[in-house]
């Protein structure tokens, strides 16, 4: 709606958008099509609907999602493995600023016991977006 526009219209909402209309591209990973191609009809829908919120890019880590997750579904996961490190970006479509006010917690599925996660964040998102780091060992 034209009169909402300037309240919700904003880099972040902008970007969460374009990524969650975008459709994968079969038999690429994820570093070589990012989000994947962009989907302009599908953008049109959701901004449609648009409310603003924080989200992930990646929305999700299922590291057996090959060939998307590709090398780190390719990799086995063992009690003295190297630890996989992980990128995610916040996109904060709430506003230009925001805080994250608790530590990220792990909440562990079948087996998801016998592996250990640990979160490093941004605690400010500025301007628009912030990181989070993920180790699993």
């Amino acid at each position: 709606p034209e009169d909402k526009r300037n309240q919700l219209l904003n880099p972040a909402s902008m970007k969460q958008i374009l990524v969650e209309s975008a459709e994968l591209i079969n038999q690429a990973s994820i570093f070589e099509q990012g989000s994947g191609k962009i989907n302009l009809l599908g953008a049109y829908e959701l901004l449609a609907n648009y409310e603003p919120r924080a989200t992930f890019i990646p929305s999700s880590l299922d590291l057996t999602n090959c060939p998307i997750m590709w090398p780190f579904c390719a990799q086995p996961m063992y009690y003295s493995a190297m630890p996989l490190i992980l990128n995610v970006t916040i996109t904060n479509g709430l506003g230009v600023s925001g805080k994250i006010i608790d530590t990220p917690k792990w909440k562990a599925g079948p087996n998801g016991e016998m592996i250990e996660v640990g979160f490093t964040f941004s605690e400010i998102l500025w301007p628009w977006s912030g990181w989070l780091g993920v180790f699993i060992k």
